[in-house]
């Protein structure tokens, strides 16, 4: 993540892995629509609002600050409308880590995975009725199946943008070979020439 000032008060690593923990936190419950009520000074109630208050780990003031002054990339907007803009450098530097630091086993399996997103007018949103969750972004995942290796790994993610992707960005890698095929190729790059099986 870009970190920059806001406020005038500058963020510490302190600070932002505070921030990170307030994420994760919150995104442990689901049906709270209103992310300042984590932060509201009304009492917990058992059937309304966050089940817990953050106010005595960072106020929400500051939460709002910095969230609004995150960014994950450093690359000017294009001159076009790309709606996945401000993800796409940070979905590219996790599939170039895995790709430097990461040796899948002897197989993988390639499937798609539903990041839970609320908000309808996000890019990409849609809604996916065979999924536990149904609403959100949708990503093509490639994982290590090798169990006796030890934990399945993610080592590759693909966003599915739909409508939403830009034409001026032209037909993804190996589409022309058909949108399946050129899937398979573009999530097995590293595994290629090595014998091993997806």
């Amino acid at each position: 993540a870009h970190l920059r000032s806001t406020k005038n008060q500058q963020l510490t690593m302190s600070e932002f892995f505070t921030f990170l923990g307030c994420i994760f936190y919150t995104a442990c419950f689901e049906g709270i629509s209103d992310r300042r009520d984590w932060w509201s000074s009304s009492p917990v109630e058992r059937f309304r609002g966050a089940p817990d208050r953050l106010n005595d780990y960072m106020s929400g003031r500051r939460f709002e600050d910095i969230i609004q002054a995150l960014r994950f990339t450093n690359i000017p907007q294009p001159q076009y409308n790309d709606r996945f803009h401000d993800v796409r450098q940070m979905i590219e530097a996790f599939n170039n880590h895995y790709i430097e630091n990461y040796t899948p086993g002897w197989i993988s399996c390639i499937d798609e995975s539903m990041i839970d997103w609320l908000n309808k007018y996000c890019p990409g949103w849609m809604c996916v009725p065979r999924k536990p969750h149904p609403f959100g972004n949708e990503y093509h995942t490639i994982c290590d199946g090798d169990l006796l290796k030890g934990s399945p790994i993610m080592f590759r993610v693909e966003l599915v943008e739909g409508k939403d992707r830009p034409v001026e960005l032209g037909p993804k890698e190996f589409e022309d070979l058909g949108k399946t095929v050129g899937l398979m190729l573009r999530m097995s790059r590293n595994l290629w020439n090595t014998g091993k099986v997806v």
